[in-house]
């Protein structure tokens, strides 16, 4: 937003205030209501020619309709008189011209910081510093509150397929805050080995790895959880680089910003799915099993950490720890598994590592651009977190396999 803001009293004061919005940043619709709050200001001073709204339409920047308003409302204020002349040509000035030092920048001309560099030094401060792993720190971190007692669940169909049906369910983490799910039920009698499952990309796209479970005598539960899936915002499923490297941006900030991180209220979801799981008569709740791909693996983590009931874990695809992003310069899809503080309590590896002698498996572990690491990275970063099992997926293997393994 460009602003040019009233100095002292409307009334006493001949500057006047325009608002040059750029719409490709904030919401029109905001712009607006904004505009209406200072309108009534205004109005009740009785300077009403004193403000005035100016509005183009035409993405983000400084553009020649918000520069021309910009120029009448100053030679009106400024000058005392209007102004309706034709913008002139305008030279832009060349890189070289602008630059400052010999390169145009601080980091290579005079050896300054970064963002990365200072949060680099942050982040070893607070490593030092982390007090012993408690898993009550991981869950003050994650802003969680004990979940409800009460599973509130309602069916929606049922999808019957060779050997095993697909119920539909949606299960309510909170009033008003619908889970979706599908619930994979083999045929066949008796207590049966069950499987929550959650994919970073959605219910849908793990919809053959679930059917693989339930086909091998499996009960799974696969669930979008918020932000995921069917529950997915439109600002965020936009295409365009910022939502490629930030995801879920505005949830995420949000929950960062009420102490209550995105990954903390996933894992509320978890545990409300976990709770509707384990009161099928088909499951056994001694055979509770986890499984988490991509971007729901971190959730999934500390949804295990946290809850006994999970006996073991697959991750597959997961961030290999928060302090890879802290060494990065760059990282896409970590956003919404930030947690404030977290490196001056914990990490992922100690996470996994408190699972113990719950069996964890960590499968093509991720560096913070979602690209799989090389065995050895991962050893080094898991080298306390003796009890969780490293895995490389082998050209051509199913994606269940582990977690296949995992079951039997």
């Amino acid at each position: 937003r460009q602003l040019a803001r009233p100095v002292a009293h409307p009334l006493r004061q001949p500057l006047g205030v325009t608002d040059l919005t750029d719409v490709g940043f904030e919401g029109m619709d905001l712009v607006v209501e904004g505009a209406g709050d200072v309108d009534d200001l205004v109005r009740v001073l009785g300077a009403e020619e004193k403000m005035q709204m100016a509005d183009a339409d035409d993405g983000h920047g400084y553009s020649k309709p918000r520069r021309l308003a910009a120029y009448r409302w100053f030679a009106r204020w400024l000058k005392g008189a209007e102004d309706e002349a034709p913008e002139p040509d305008i030279q832009i000035a060349t890189r070289e011209e602008l630059n400052c030092t010999a390169t145009g920048q601080v980091v290579t001309s005079l050896g300054g910081e970064t963002v990365q560099t200072m949060n680099r030094r942050r982040a070893q401060r607070a490593v030092a510093s982390r007090p012993p792993f408690s898993l009550a720190n991981v869950r003050r971190a994650l802003g969680l509150e004990e979940p409800a007692g009460q599973i509130a669940a309602s069916p929606y169909g049922v999808i019957d397929r060779d050997g095993y049906r697909i119920e539909k369910w949606v299960i309510l983490s909170e009033p008003e805050l619908p889970v979706p799910a599908l619930l994979y039920i083999p045929e066949g009698g008796g207590r049966k080995p069950a499987v929550l499952l959650a994919d970073g990309r959605g219910k849908s796209a793990a919809d053959p790895e679930a059917s693989e479970l339930a086909r091998a005598g499996a009960v799974v539960l696969s669930v979008d959880l918020r932000g995921m899936g069917e529950t997915r915002s439109a600002e965020a499923t936009k295409g365009g680089e910022w939502n490629r490297l930030l995801g879920d941006y505005d949830n995420a900030m949000t929950g960062l910003l009420i102490g209550r991180p995105l990954v903390g209220l996933r894992v509320r979801d978890l545990q409300h799915a976990l709770g509707f799981l384990e009161q099928r008569p088909e499951v056994d709740p001694a055979r509770l099993c986890a499984l988490g791909r991509a971007a729901a693996a971190v959730p999934v983590l500390h949804a295990a950490a946290l809850d006994e009931r999970i006996t073991r874990v697959t991750l597959d695809g997961m961030l290999v720890s928060y302090r890879a992003v802290v060494e990065a310069k760059v990282h896409q899809g970590v956003f919404e598994n930030l947690v404030r503080g977290v490196l001056g309590l914990y990490d992922l590896p100690d996470l996994a590592a408190s699972l113990a002698p719950r069996p964890v498996w960590l499968v093509d572990a991720a560096d913070p651009l979602g690209r799989p690491l090389a065995q050895a990275e991962v050893e080094r970063e898991y080298r306390t977190a003796k009890a969780v099992r490293l895995v490389r997926r082998t050209a051509g293997e199913p994606p269940s396999r582990a977690c296949m393994e995992m079951l039997r």
